[in-house]
């Protein structure tokens, strides 16, 4: 299982836990192809013959999970599994850290003895906003239940996983057009500076000119 983002430290506020809390992210099912099609990244660099198709194929892949990382969220549908050390206290809510979530399809923990329990689907909803800037979903208790589960085993790493299905949709017509915009030009800045360590505008940007005003609308800050 890779990271689609290294994990990020997160607080609940109020009350009296207030030490920072471990979120995971794994991509369990990749998604299935690419957003842009090796003809429309040859189209963009002007190349016709078949000689830099393993090397645009890369790229793709590469543009993708750099747009990924950088706005924390999913071009395509891929499963991702959310993994806490312990639920919240009460009924606060755990914020997805990947958008646009499309929905959750299992909670499970460990519990004082250390076995692996699937919580039940009816103690808990979740809420996935839609749209090119969908806010981050969320998974919470269940109208009229006022707790998560605590058990004591729960307090170490991953000792919470929720299974999520997450991304705009199955095909690069789902996509925004300013993601795809954004890797198509960071396959095209690939294309003509081949070595790292560019510089571009004068300094040494991590982004090329256009791709960070393309992504910045995108770009998510996620607490659990």
């Amino acid at each position: 299982m890779s990271f689609v983002q290294p994990p990020y430290w997160a607080y609940e506020r109020g009350g009296l836990r207030g030490w920072p809390q471990h979120v995971g992210l794994s991509v369990i099912t990749p998604p299935v192809g690419e957003p842009l099609t090796l003809d429309e990244a040859k189209a963009h660099v002007k190349v016709d013959g078949p000689e830099s198709d393993a090397e645009l194929t890369r790229w793709i892949s590469a543009a993708r999970l750099d747009v990924e990382v950088y706005t924390s969220r999913a071009c395509l549908t891929q499963n991702v599994d959310v993994t806490l050390s312990r639920f919240p206290w009460a009924r606060r809510a755990i914020e997805i850290p990947i958008a646009p979530l499309q929905r959750v399809t299992g909670i499970d923990y460990l519990n004082a003895s250390g076995d692996i329990i699937d919580l039940d689907p009816t103690l808990y909803a979740f809420d996935a906003p839609q749209g090119p800037y969908a806010a981050p979903g969320r998974v919470m208790l269940a109208y009229g239940q006022y707790a998560w589960p605590y058990p004591p085993a729960m307090e170490v790493l991953n000792g919470v996983t929720i299974h999520c299905v997450v991304g705009y949709g199955d095909t690069g017509v789902a996509v925004p057009a300013a993601l795809t915009a954004a890797m198509l030009l960071l396959i095209a800045n690939w294309w003509l500076n081949r070595e790292a360590g560019a510089i571009i505008r004068g300094s040494a940007d991590v982004l090329p000119y256009g791709v960070d005003r393309l992504l910045q609308p995108f770009r998510q800050e996620t607490l659990a």
